[in-house]
């Protein structure tokens, strides 16, 4: 129990030409470039620059520092993680740290999911070099990108039949970000379920307990069950907006990396006959990406659209991609070196504008008074409610 079976088929087999491109150092060589990137990136930049609700997280953290307890529905690792490092770092460096240690150990955690899937090197490389990850540097805090990085190291986890680690990584991810906690018992439940793993199903399921602790400190706060879980209208779950989105399509199309897109396209039929959990799972994310199209109807979305959801894209466009190269050595070299050039590029130029951004004093976060049932704030000036979304500043 636990081993995906292969069809009689598609017997198990090495990938064509995955030895035969890419020295041991290329995936090493790329991941530091990237995150050398992202760091000059934030830490070049003067002063905060991030969303809005960076105010909130900045005046949780200082609560957080001042009287150490639940001040709000939102997970408290972040803030917790900043009451302790602050004091060393300053409040205004922690953001930036914790936005580039995030794109590290997102990296680190895909790595070893690639890794215990028996995928080929250049499935993290093109991870790795996903354009719109830049986007989230404007935006910081962040924090959805370690969320999304333990459900990497979670359903590595999982294809490597640790399924105490799994349960334990389960609960850290509710104290961490919940949408990551809920995409993690997701795909987990989708590989377990086409691996026949009835242990790892278990696992997912002792693991939610640890929001347990979570749910009952805001129910007994007088939050309601949908407010504590964030999916009150206004915090994860807001109204339809698929004409914005689809109004910007060729700039999503632009931070979906198109070499890797194309390559993508192409191996899809290679994914499903090399290894049908992990074309299950990639079906699922491009799926769950797609959320905002077949909820539309209903007049309803979450804050995982077609822009914000290239978060998830990026997992079935890197393996699809990645598998076909792999079985072509010759052609590999080329679409890896453009998607590196393309990365660079919108790094440079387009990777701000699809993220709401404005910079940030930290003298704006005094007067802020979190709500305690959802993640909203109140403050003296209109433009720091997070009902009001003022216009990224032109570019300088």
């Amino acid at each position: 129990m636990g081993e995906l079976v292969p069809t009689p088929s598609h017997p198990p087999q090495e990938t064509p030409g995955a030895e035969a491109f890419g020295p041991g150092w290329l995936f090493p060589a790329t991941a530091a470039a990237v995150i050398a990137l992202h760091a000059v990136l934030l830490l070049a930049s003067r002063g905060l620059h991030g969303g809005v609700d960076l105010l909130a997280h900045l005046r949780m953290v200082e609560l957080m520092e001042s009287a150490p307890a639940l001040h709000n529905v939102y997970p408290p690792a972040y803030h917790l993680l900043g009451a302790l490092l602050s004091p060393i770092v300053g409040l205004a460096a922690y953001p930036k740290l914790f936005a580039v240690g995030a794109t590290a150990v997102s990296i680190g955690c895909f790595r070893f999911f690639q890794r215990r899937a028996g995928l080929p090197d250049h499935v993290s490389i093109l991870f790795a070099l996903w354009p719109y990850s830049f986007s989230l540097s404007w935006s910081m805090p962040k924090i959805e990108v370690l969320g999304y990085a333990l459900t990497f190291l979670g359903l590595g986890l999982l294809l490597a039949r640790r399924h105490a680690w799994l349960a334990l990584v389960v609960a850290a991810s509710f104290w961490v970000h919940t949408p990551g906690a809920l995409l993690l018992g997701i795909c987990g439940g989708v590989l377990a379920l086409v691996r026949r793993d009835a242990r790892a199903l278990a696992a997912l399921a002792l693991g939610a307990l640890g929001a347990v602790p979570l749910l009952g400190a805001h129910l007994a706060a007088g939050c309601s069950l949908q407010q504590a879980l964030l999916f009150e209208e206004g915090d994860y779950l807001h109204i339809a907006t698929l004409r914005s989105s689809m109004n910007r399509w060729p700039l999503l199309v632009a931070l979906a990396s198109p070499p890797a897109l194309i390559a993508a396209i192409a191996g899809a039929r290679t994914v499903w006959s090399r290894d049908r959990a992990i074309a299950a799972l990639c079906a699922a994310l491009a799926l769950l990406y797609l959320q905002e199209l077949w909820l539309a109807p209903f007049g309803v979305g979450t804050t995982v659209n077609l822009n914000r959801g290239l978060s998830l894209l990026v997992v079935p466009v890197a393996i699809s991609a990645g598998v076909w190269l792999a079985c072509r050595p010759r052609l590999a070299p080329w679409v890896l070196g453009a998607a590196a050039l393309w990365c660079v590029a919108c790094a440079l130029t387009v990777a701000r504008e699809p993220i709401f951004w404005r910079p940030v004093a930290l003298e704006e976060i005094r007067d802020l008074r979190m709500a305690r049932c959802r993640f909203g704030w109140n403050a003296p000036h209109a433009a720091h409610r997070k009902d009001h979304r003022p216009r990224a500043p032109a570019r300088p």
